[in-house]
């Protein structure tokens, strides 16, 4: 019974994956970001594969809105934030849902009738974020001054 359950649990990610990425093909912004050899249909098997999935509605669908989406991304992206601190490297996908979600948190942040949540989710992105970058450049200069010593 247990194989039954763990295929229906796989077959509902792949499910949210591509309900997702439906969800984002009309962002152009965001279909930017996968130009490169990591194809956005990938990312967002790697994003339903990071975490627990949202409840389906009633008629079987994700009903991915704008603050489902920042919900499912600020939790990957707390991950990811945790892993590049700590090891200090991301993979191509890995980098791809961070510059995902912060970019959804500044269109999110942008639009004028967006309740409490999602600016509350949009502003701990973006705040993170700040802190990443901080903690890129320092890393970076660490290691340029390694040679100079």
């Amino acid at each position: 019974m247990s194989i039954i359950h763990s295929i229906a649990h796989q077959w509902d990610k792949a499910e949210f994956a591509h309900q997702l990425e439906q969800y984002l093909a009309p962002n152009r912004d965001a279909m930017r970001l996968f130009v490169g050899a990591t194809r956005s249909q990938t990312v967002c098997h790697l994003i339903a594969a990071m975490g627990e999935l949202p409840p389906k509605s009633e008629e079987g669908d994700f009903n991915i809105t704008l603050p489902l989406l920042l919900d499912v991304l600020l939790q990957r992206f707390l991950l990811l934030y945790v892993k590049e601190v700590q090891h200090q490297s991301l993979t191509q996908g890995e980098q791809l849902i961070v510059s995902l979600t912060e970019l959804i948190a500044q269109q999110a942040k942008q639009q004028d009738e967006q309740d409490a949540e999602v600016l509350s989710k949009s502003h701990i992105i973006l705040s993170a974020m700040e802190k990443l970058e901080k903690h890129r450049t320092q890393l970076r200069r660490q290691r340029s001054n390694m040679g100079r010593s």
